[in-house]
């Protein structure tokens, strides 16, 4: 197995951080974003994101260019969770969404 380098591991470290702290809240699913524009790097839901984008940032989302990276999956029985790096009009973000399982999905039988 490869070795990871400090930055890599230090990023690794964080997200996992980050997502035990999504694992002890009571929401089961969610799309909530982080701002890493600004202090204390505060997390929205998507909604309150798009006005904190408009807002805050001046970001217009009908012109905005941007990336999305996906950065870490896991896989649950019922559950499933993506989370992403994103960069906006030069301007870095954070996305994690955790979605149900269908009831006919494999992977609830795996």
């Amino acid at each position: 197995m490869k070795k990871l380098d400090k930055d890599t591991e230090k990023e690794v470290a964080e997200q996992l951080e980050k997502m035990a702290g999504q694992l002890q809240s009571k929401e089961l699913f969610f799309d909530n974003w982080q701002c890493n524009e600004c202090e204390g790097q505060p997390t929205f839901p998507h909604g309150q994101m798009v006005k904190h984008l408009k807002e805050v940032h001046q970001i217009d989302l009908k012109t905005a260019k941007g990336t999305q990276e996906m950065t870490m999956h896991l896989d649950g029985r019922e559950w499933y969770q993506t989370n992403y790096e994103i960069e906006i009009d030069g301007k870095k973000f954070a996305r994690f969404v955790r979605n149900e399982r269908a009831a006919d999905d494999m992977m609830r039988w795996v």
